[in-house]
Parts: C-alpha cells; structure tokens; sequence
C-alpha cells in the first residue's frame, strides 16, 4: 500500500505543472491552454482545463504502467483518489499563501 504513496506523488505534481504552471500566459503552452479554452468541458477539462480532472486522467492512465506487474482494481482506485487528494492539499496550501 505504501508503495503507492511516491508515485502518486509524482503524478499529481506532473498534473500541478502542467496545468498550472506550463499553461499560464507567456509559458510554453499558453497556445494549448487557448485551444482548451474554445473546447467543450467533457473534453477540454481532461486534457489540461482542469487541475483535478487532469490528475485524475494521469492517475488513471499512469498507474497500469507503473504497476504493470501488480496490478489491482482496488488499489488503482486508491491511486487516483490519492493523486487527487495531493492536488487538492497542493491547491488548500496554495490559497494560504
């Protein structure tokens, strides 16, 4: 169970970037955040739009790589809800700053 812990980790913090930092105006993919922008929510906010929904598309598509030779249901579910919920920690933190 542990072992899920640096992964997820790493997961939301490549969400966090990418969403949050790569995506603002003047950065590397303010031309992408401007196409999500024209997009429909269903779409848009998995590919980028969306902090959260993008943590969990990570988690979702990250965790059968990761833990290709261990793989369980329970335990992917388990990921996704922790990558969210260190976003979600990253995101409380943030406000107090």
């Amino acid at each position: 169970m542990l072992i899920i812990i640096i992964p997820a980790m790493f997961a939301a913090i490549t969400a966090i970037v990418y969403c949050e930092v790569l995506m603002l105006d003047g950065m590397i993919l303010d031309w992408w955040a401007r196409i999500i922008d024209r997009m429909p929510d269903w779409i848009g906010k998995p590919l980028g739009g969306c902090v959260y929904c993008f943590g969990g598309q990570v988690a979702l598509w990250s965790y059968p790589v990761v833990f290709w030779n261990e793989y369980s249901v329970i335990y992917h579910f388990l990921y996704i809800m922790l990558v969210i919920f260190f976003i979600h920690i990253y995101k409380l933190w943030s406000l107090n700053t």
